[in-house]
């Protein structure tokens, strides 16, 4: 059941897939919320905007490496980009470690520093109002940030959510990353176990695991692809709720809720309506 703004008064980017009233019911219960990192609260993929801020020191570490280091960066960098780009074209998560993998090949030997420059750098791939968002969220119930990209993009934000009044409501779980020791560099070595997080499985679990943690029993996901799907059926199991945010075309039906202009605010005040029970307004 589809229902968009041409149908009811609904805001103009948003479509239900049910009922305004069942959806103001599930979300009256919500007691635990995961949040998908890339192209929900950022635009794009974090792991490929770092790998391309760190494009010179790429070229850098393997001129240093040259000529067999050079060769190495550049084949893995152009696999990796390619196996992102058929990731998308056949919508599957199967080059999720390959592309993982290529990642590790392509930064390694770049500084430590040189890393987080470029996280520092991210404000611009932030989508409008993610901020906001993930802190209304927190006053509402834990939430849980999940990325199958790198630690230190979704750690820095959850830095910069710290100076606007954050609590130990908001959870991380990315692929941390190790650094090691060469002479008197502190360069990037690879993941420090795994990688954790390589599919939608493992975000669903990690969902599950904190759930269990904390006593919850009704979540709200929100995520975009395929990588969410897990997520999706969980959440609809649970009697939960689910968020497409900018989701791609073939999810679209998947999702209780689909935002298609990436607009935190505008959700936020769709999801406030619900949870006033003001439905009247949308019905």
């Amino acid at each position: 059941m589809k229902i968009n703004s041409r149908d009811c008064q609904l805001p103009r980017h948003i479509f239900v897939n049910l009922p305004p009233d069942e959806l103001a019911r599930r979300i009256s219960r919500i007691d635990i919320i995961g949040l998908d990192v890339d192209n929900c609260l950022i635009s794009g993929h974090g792991q490929i905007h770092l790998g391309m801020k760190l494009l010179p020191n790429i070229m850098l570490e393997a001129f240093r490496k040259f000529p067999a280091g050079f060769f190495l960066n550049l084949c893995a960098g152009t696999c990796g980009l390619l196996s992102f780009k058929l990731k998308k074209l056949m919508r599957t998560d199967t080059f999720n470690m390959f592309i993982m993998k290529c990642f590790a090949l392509t930064l390694k030997g770049v500084e430590k520093d040189a890393f987080d420059e470029a996280v520092d750098g991210f404000n611009k791939f932030l989508r409008p109002g993610a901020e906001r968002a993930i802190l209304h969220f927190s006053q509402m119930a834990p939430v849980i940030l999940l990325s199958l990209g790198v630690e230190p993009v979704v750690r820095w934000l959850v830095n910069r959510l710290g100076s606007l009044g954050s609590d130990s409501r908001i959870k991380i779980y990315a692929n941390k990353v190790r650094f090691e020791k060469r002479e008197s560099r502190e360069v990037f070595a690879g993941y420090e176990a795994g990688p954790e997080l390589k599919n939608g499985k493992d975000k669903v679990n990690l969902l599950i695991r904190e759930s269990e943690a904390v006593g919850a029993k009704i979540p709200m996901v929100v995520g975009h692809d395929e990588n969410d799907l897990d997520m999706i059926t969980w959440a609809r199991d649970c009697g939960g709720m689910s968020v497409g945010f900018v989701p791609e075309s073939a999810y679209r039906d998947l999702f209780d809720v689909v935002v298609i202009r990436p607009d935190w605010d505008m959700l936020i005040e769709f999801l406030n309506s619900l949870m006033s029970k003001n439905t009247e307004k949308f019905s």
